[in-house]
């Protein structure tokens, strides 16, 4: 079962959910081309990384991170190193909707396909769009929170053998 992550206000939080303990901060560097650099600061809970991974999900990035999301920041928490990510983000504008996130994933995801969707940025659009899916808004400052995990866990444990 597919497992689609954002990556900024969902797993990289200001405030970590206080239930997966201690935090962790990095600065990492992105290489952006023609010579340019970005610097991005980024904090997460190990725990929580810890226990998302533990569920067996087939992760795939779907953030406006693109491959960096697998090469730097999946690289950095442990988890997703070695994932797809769903597309990049439309060039030569910066679009701050989910309409290019939901563009893309209709075009690898039946309507009545059974998946995880956790971002910060869903909608009751999204949610009625995929129906048998479990898509969770995630809080954008504290993050996944145990209670979203577990309900994943929940919903794999349920359609594990469906999909």
């Amino acid at each position: 079962m597919k497992l689609y992550l954002d990556i900024d206000e969902t797993v990289n939080v200001d405030m970590p959910d206080l239930g997966w303990g201690p935090r962790r901060d990095h600065r990492l560097t992105l290489n952006v081309g023609g010579g340019l650099h970005m610097r991005h600061d980024v904090r997460w809970a190990p725990r929580m990384v810890e226990e998302l991974s533990k569920i067996g999900l087939d992760l795939t990035w779907h953030t406006s991170w693109g491959k960096f999301a697998a090469q730097k920041f999946g690289h950095l928490i442990g988890y997703g190193a070695d994932a797809k990510y769903v597309c990049d983000q439309p060039q030569g504008k910066f679009d701050s909707s989910m309409d290019w996130k939901f563009e893309a994933l209709q075009k690898v995801q039946p309507q009545d396909g059974m998946f995880v969707w956790l971002d910060n940025d869903l909608t009751e659009r999204e949610q009625e769009a995929f129906p048998n899916a479990l898509v969770i808004p995630v809080h954008p400052l504290k993050g996944i929170t145990p209670d979203d995990v577990e309900r994943v866990i929940e919903y794999h444990r349920h359609h594990w053998n469906e999909t």
